[in-house]
């Protein structure tokens, strides 16, 4: 059974990569910058203290560009008590650099800023007398510490097969006024062009 499995694998593997060698070119087949302008994917941005995940979407007219990423979870603390973390930033883009389209490639060089906001919402069970130990009784508190985000720097995004597109950014952000935090940031993802 290993053995039958690995071979309709590995024939499936070279009939992948073989297929290409194969394809004719034709003048459809030649991409430019101006198709798929709209992407759709995940992003990830590592700010100090603040991360910014989520769903990306961004478009690009001539030589700027629009990256809106949103995201969040849910999840229990140790104690059980409930969290959620939300996140949403909006980075302008403009196109510094780029190469000309292959058939397979193109890459283009940008700078871009970042806004956004981060944020928790956390219930944690405090003792109402901390004072007295004898009573347990407890009262829900509910947290809600959110941070403005800012932040710049310089990213490039390489756009394969005319449609997949892998943002990799790196620059300076950082996030005020309840977890100050300024330094090196890193940012990337993976997205759809259409």
């Amino acid at each position: 059974m290993k053995r039958t499995t690995k071979l309709i694998l590995s024939g499936l593997l070279v009939l992948a990569t073989a297929l290409p060698v194969f394809a004719r070119e034709t003048e459809t087949d030649s991409i430019t910058w101006d198709q798929n302008s709209t992407a759709l994917g995940t992003s990830v941005t590592f700010v100090p203290e603040h991360p910014i995940y989520g769903l990306s979407v961004q478009h690009w007219w001539n030589d700027f560009g629009i990256d809106f990423t949103a995201g969040g979870h849910y999840n229990k603390d140790w104690n059980g008590n409930p969290e959620s973390y939300i996140c949403a930033s909006i980075k302008p883009q403009y196109q510094v650099f780029k190469t000309d389209p292959t058939r397979k490639s193109m890459t283009k060089v940008y700078i871009w800023g970042l806004a956004g906001v981060t944020g928790s919402i956390s219930t944690n069970s405090v003792y109402v007398d901390p004072t007295n130990p004898d009573n347990y009784a407890t009262k829900e508190v509910t947290e809600t510490p959110f941070d403005a985000i800012a932040g710049f720097g310089f990213g490039a995004e390489i756009i394969c097969w005319n449609h997949l597109s892998i943002p990799l950014e790196v620059g300076f952000a950082g996030g005020f006024p309840c977890e100050p935090a300024f330094g090196f940031t890193g940012s990337c993802g993976i997205r759809f062009r259409f």
